[in-house]
Formats: C-alpha cells, sequence, structure tokens
C-alpha cells in the first residue's frame, strides 16, 4: 500500500479539492476514529466523486500520511520562527518556555490533530515518517540551543532535545485524550525536564 500522493495539485480550484478531502477526513477521524476511515466515506460525506479522491490519494493511508505531514509541519514551524527570533537576550529556558507556550496554544486550537501522533500504529509504514520528523525538530531545536550554549557540540545538544522532545510526546497523551488536567500536567513534565537539561548544559566545560 502507498503512502505517496498520486497527483501534487497545482491550479487554485485542484488545491481546494485536496484539502477539502483532508479536512472531511479529519472530521471523519474525530467523529468515528482512525480505523472506520475509508476513501468512499470521505468522497460521500463530502458529495465528491470517489474518482476525484483517487485522482490524488491510492489509499486511506495516503491521506492519514498528508494529514501527519501538514500536522508535523505546522509544529516545525514554530519551532524554525523561534530560531530566527532575534530575542537573544533572553536566556534559553525563556524563549523555550515561549516556544512550549506557542506549541501548547497550537494544540489547543488543533486538538484533532493530536490523534494522528499515533497513525504509526495503524500504518507501521509510516514510522519512518515520525522518526524523519522528530529528526528535523530535534535539529532545530538543537540548533536554538546552540546560539545560548556555543561551546557543547552539537551532537551533545542533539542529545538533549531528543530527551525534550521525549518529554513533550509523553505529554500528548494528556491532550490526545482531552484530560482536563493536560496543561499543568505539560508545564510540569516540560518543566522538570528543562531544568534536568539546563543543569546538565551548565555543567559542560569551557
Amino acid at each position: 500500500m502507498s503512502i505517496e500522493i498520486r497527483k501534487v495539485p497545482t491550479q487554485k480550484r485542484a488545491k481546494e479539492t485536496f484539502d477539502r478531502i483532508l479536512s472531511i477526513a479529519l472530521d471523519l477521524i474525530i467523529k468515528d476514529g482512525m480505523n472506520s476511515l475509508t476513501t468512499r466515506k470521505i468522497a460521500e460525506a463530502g458529495n465528491i466523486p470517489v474518482g476525484t479522491v483517487y485522482r490524488y490519494f491510492p489509499n486511506k493511508k495516503a491521506i492519514l500520511t498528508q494529514l501527519y505531514e501538514k500536522n508535523t509541519g505546522s509544529l516545525r514551524e514554530i519551532v524554525n520562527t523561534e530560531l530566527v527570533n532575534e530575542n537573544h537576550e533572553k536566556d534559553f529556558k525563556d524563549r523555550f518556555y515561549h516556544l512550549v507556550k506557542r506549541t501548547l496554544d497550537r494544540h489547543r486550537e488543533q486538538l484533532p490533530f493530536a490523534a494522528l501522533e499515533y497513525v504509526h500504529v495503524v500504518f507501521p509504514e509510516t514510522l519512518d515518517l515520525k522518526m524523519d520528523h522528530r529528526k528535523k525538530y530535534n535539529h532545530t531545536l538543537s540548533l536554538l540551543m546552540l546560539q545560548h550554549y556555543p561551546h557543547i557540540p552539537l551532537e551533545k545538544l542533539f542529545e538533549y532535545a531528543s530527551f525534550l522532545q521525549h518529554v513533550g510526546s509523553a505529554a500528548l497523551t494528556y491532550i490526545s485524550h482531552l484530560d482536563e488536567g493536560y496543561e499543568d500536567a505539560f508545564m510540569r513534565m516540560t518543566r522538570e525536564g528543562l531544568n534536568a537539561i539546563i543543569t546538565d548544559m551548565e555543567a559542560e566545560p569551557l
């Protein structure tokens, strides 16, 4: 089963149809769950010819993959924006908390996307995408750390970034289950993890 789309839309109307298919798919996932999603259900829910759905997507796996990439792409953009932020007079902890708050706000606004964090459970073939996203995210976060800790090798900063990434992924459990206490738990886990990381980074020899 391919996870690649068949055709990349270039015209305005085609892009609108493409995005509408993804939007309907996400609505159906919210309503009925990921396992029950089918291309035919998407076509029926959107009053779209099933052939039009297949024009872009060979199967539901390709649709889920596109949704996942859309989700992770917006998360990486948040980190990239903070990376080029010239507000370097703040220490790393302040900048990272600002980054966490922006990420948290984004999850709050687009809560349904949190379920896509587990798409690899349904389709193990998509695990490479998840790992690639984590690698890119961690690399960008490492560059952000490097602005404050230039004496630490990038490879070591990548290890620290990976740890913070795992903290964030664990916190997503609260988000995806709509636990009312998820925000406090998210911030507590992030604070504990960040404090441990900063203690280690500041202990690194110059």
